[in-house]
C-alpha cells in the first residue's frame, strides 16, 4: 500500500484556483473581443453543422475552435509577471496530452494508485469544496437538483459530497465513468464507508443522449 500522508501538507487550493479563474476570465474577454470575426465564423459553422451534419462541417468547426483555443493559451507579451506565471501553470494544467489513466499498457496497480492519489490531493487542496461551491452557485435556490458527475473515476467527489452535503440541500448525486471496473470499485468504497445514497452508472461522457432524454440532470 502506498503512503499518501504527504498530501496533507499541501497548501489549500482556493487562492490559486481563484487567481486562475480571474486570469482565464480576463483572457477570454480579451480574445473574444479581439477575434469577433473568428467567433462569428465558429458560430456560423456550428449552425451549418446542426443543419447538415457531415464530416466537412465538423472539420470546419474544429479548425475555427482550434484557432480560438490556441489564442486563449497564448500568453500576451503585455501581461504582468504574475499573470504570465499563472498562464504557464494554467497551460500545464490544461495539457492536451493523454492522462496516465487513459494510456494502454500502464499497470492497473499504478492506475489505482494514481486514482487514490488524485482523490487525496483533491481532498487536501480543498478542490472538492471549490467544485461544490461552483455547483451550488449554478443551482441557485434549487435544493433538490440531480448532480451528475461525469468521468468520475472511482467517485471520490460523490463520496466527499455526501459526507459534506451543505446544510439545507437535498441533492441527488450520481457518479459515472466509462470504466465499469472503476464504477464498481467506487460503489464498494462507498459501501465500506456506509454511503448508500449515491447512484453509480457506467457512462461515456461523450455520449449524453440518454441523459438528455431523461431530462432530470
Amino acid at each position: 500500500m502506498f503512503n499518501l500522508g504527504f498530501v496533507q501538507r499541501l497548501p489549500p487550493a482556493d487562492p490559486l484556483s481563484l487567481r486562475l479563474d480571474r486570469a482565464r476570465a480576463r483572457r477570454v474577454d480579451d480574445v473574444l473581443s479581439s477575434r469577433r470575426g473568428t467567433v462569428r465564423e465558429v458560430l456560423d459553422a456550428c449552425d451549418a453543422l446542426l443543419a447538415s451534419p457531415d464530416t466537412r462541417a465538423a472539420k470546419t468547426v474544429d479548425a475555427y475552435a482550434a484557432q480560438l483555443l490556441a489564442e486563449l493559451r497564448r500568453t500576451p507579451a503585455s501581461a504582468g509577471a504574475i499573470d504570465q506565471g499563472v498562464a504557464r501553470i494554467d497551460a500545464a494544467l490544461r495539457s492536451a496530452g493523454p492522462e496516465i489513466l487513459d494510456v494502454e499498457g500502464v499497470p492497473q496497480r499504478l492506475k489505482d494508485f494514481t486514482m487514490r492519489l488524485l482523490h487525496a490531493v483533491n481532498v487536501s487542496l480543498g478542490s472538492y469544496d471549490v467544485w461544490t461551491r461552483a455547483a451550488l452557485e449554478a443551482l441557485g435556490d434549487r435544493d433538490d437538483a440531480h448532480l451528475y458527475d461525469l468521468a468520475a473515476g472511482t467517485g471520490g467527489y460523490a463520496r466527499h459530497l455526501r459526507r459534506h452535503m451543505p446544510a439545507g440541500r437535498r441533492l441527488r448525486v450520481t457518479s459515472s465513468d466509462l470504466s465499469p471496473a472503476y464504477v464498481a470499485l467506487g460503489r464498494r468504497e462507498a459501501e465500506r464507508a456506509h454511503i448508500t445514497d449515491v447512484a453509480w452508472e457506467a457512462r461515456d461522457a461523450l455520449d449524453l443522449s440518454a441523459l438528455r432524454e431523461r431530462n432530470d440532470v
